[in-house]
């Protein structure tokens, strides 16, 4: 059992080196350096120089520094190259050699950082793409009882946080068995849904698996994260590579029919604001015309009043405006 680092960066030849720190027990210490240097002559083992250089292995001396002084200077010098001066095999300033060194990398389709023997870095990654908390009363969760609800939510604080270590513990420790690790990723395989018909004329639905462009069955993709009875769904878009021109094409065209509809309806906007305008018009003229109604109808009471061709006048009941109280 070991835990550790692999880095790999290229020679002045473009050939990979690997730079590994492990961790591991006393007794397993000779076992793995002696597999480490088989592996590493089987390719030329003949060749000059191999039985000296090929492998070599060393003990940290903690007197001149740690672990982490170790491989920090290959980190850097393999992902920007910062706080590097210059590179020792070349002219090249250390973020220029770094750019060449990713750009290797990628052409030739090599993992550069590898860590081993320690809990699941997917889940690592799944769960940092969760930014909330977990909430214990969410439905997801209602087969988990408390302890376990918090055991779940200390993994993912600790993703979250960049707490390394904390996400070890959390996950079992290190040297823990991918079936013992406290969170495990969830992988699915892309599939397609085609209807065969049968010789008989009936039609069958079959899940068949997905193509890639190059005619190869679709690799599994991690869709999200399980612990005991609890999945969380991690990957909420679908991704696929599409011809740029041919989608601008395909927008264009839809939204001719889009601009044409909307052009109508801005229209038929601009139609029911002028309606509304002439109605409120329409209902001033209408208040209008009754204020002016009662006007004439208010006027007329006060002359037939005032020359006494009131209904009730010649009774001593005669009245003027004058004799009104304010109510009345």
């Amino acid at each position: 059992k070991v835990y550790g680092l692999r880095v790999v960066e290229p020679h002045a030849d473009g050939c990979p080196h690997w730079h590994l720190l492990f961790f591991m027990e006393k007794r397993h210490e000779s076992t793995v350096t002696s597999l480490f240097k088989k592996e590493a002559m089987k390719d030329s083992p003949n060749e000059k120089g191999a039985k000296k250089y090929r492998f070599t292995s060393e003990k940290i001396d903690w007197s001149k520094g740690s672990a982490v002084g170790y491989v920090a200077k290959y980190l850097s010098k393999n992902i920007d190259g910062k706080h590097i001066d210059s590179d020792r095999s070349t002219t090249l300033e250390g973020t220029e050699a770094a750019e060449r060194v990713v750009t290797w990398a990628r052409v030739n389709r090599i993992r550069q950082f590898q860590f081993i023997g320690g809990p699941s870095v997917t889940v690592w990654r799944e769960l940092r793409r969760i930014r909330q908390d977990l909430k214990e009363d969410d439905a997801v969760f209602n087969r988990l009882d408390e302890g376990e609800w918090l055991t779940l939510e200390n993994v993912r604080r600790a993703a979250d946080s960049s707490d390394w270590e904390a996400f070890c513990l959390a996950m079992g420790g290190v040297f823990v068995r991918r079936n013992d690790q406290t969170v495990k990723p969830v992988y699915q395989v892309p599939t397609i849904m085609e209807k065969l018909i049968d010789e008989f004329g009936e039609e069958h639905t079959t899940t068949l698996a997905s193509k890639t462009r190059y005619g190869d069955d679709a690799n599994t993709r991690v869709i999200g994260v399980v612990f005991k009875a609890a999945y969380l769904a991690t990957r909420g878009r679908q991704w696929k590579t599409e011809n740029k021109e041919q989608f601008l094409r395909g927008t264009k065209r839809i939204m001719t029919g889009v601009t044409d509809i909307f052009e109508v309806l801005e229209r038929e906007g601009e139609y029911q604001r002028m309606a509304d305008e002439q109605y409120s018009q329409y209902q001033e003229y209408l208040q209008r015309v009754d204020e002016l109604a009662a006007y004439s109808f208010d006027f007329d009471a006060f002359e037939d009043g005032k020359n006494g061709r009131g209904p009730a006048c010649g009774e001593g009941s005669c009245f003027s405006p004058s004799s009104l109280d304010l109510c009345q």
